[in-house]
């Protein structure tokens, strides 16, 4: 699942991709980074999400994968 995040007031553009919560809640942290374009910024979100369900599938925590990534301007 994907979902974009704005607030025009504020100036906040933001992605939170979840990629998994087969073994549980999703969960991962929140990275804010300049990108080149919104396609970078979905391709990098996807790709971290997917990686924290892998860790937290090794670590055989109850848990699957998300992550925010914050689009700085």
């Amino acid at each position: 699942m994907l979902t974009f995040v704005s607030d025009p007031a504020s100036g906040l553009h933001a992605l939170i991709a979840i990629h998994s919560t087969h073994r549980g809640p999703a969960f991962g942290g929140i990275r804010t980074l300049s990108y080149q374009s919104q396609s970078a910024a979905i391709t990098d979100a996807i790709r971290l999400a997917q990686a924290m369900s892998m860790k937290a599938a090794v670590a055989d925590l109850p848990a699957g994968g998300g992550k925010t990534v914050v689009i700085k301007t």
